[in-house]
């Protein structure tokens, strides 16, 4: 047997067939967010490291990962306005604790789009 490439409407018009319940679960698991997006962070969201409120700052997100509860996880890139909102006191705590204040990872439910 010879494999060749299809299009998708081709792609589409078998997948039912083969695979019955793939396009619920692709709906099921996609992403709200996109790599690239301006997010801003709802408000009484609390910071996961400190614990203090990080509602109105705001990023862009970076990378996207799944949790093993299928829960979506966003890496953010401050901006500068955030970066600047947050003072010295916090990039100096962070840099003791070794901890990176230029981004953060965030649940979907903490974002919303800019």
């Amino acid at each position: 047997m010879i494999w060749r490439p299809c299009s998708k409407s081709e792609w589409s018009k078998y997948t039912p067939a083969i695979f019955p319940n793939i396009t619920p679960m692709m709906k099921m698991i996609q992403s709200k967010f996109f790599s690239g997006q301006n997010v801003t962070i709802c408000a009484g969201t609390k910071d996961p490291d400190y614990g203090f409120d990080i509602g109105g700052w705001s990023g862009r997100i970076d990378e996207i990962m799944l949790d093993d509860d299928e829960t979506w996880i966003y890496e953010i890139y401050w901006d500068q306005q955030t970066l600047k909102k947050m003072g010295k006191a916090l990039h100096q705590k962070c840099d003791y604790d070794n901890l990176d204040y230029t981004r953060m990872a965030l649940d979907e439910s903490d974002l919303k789009a800019a």
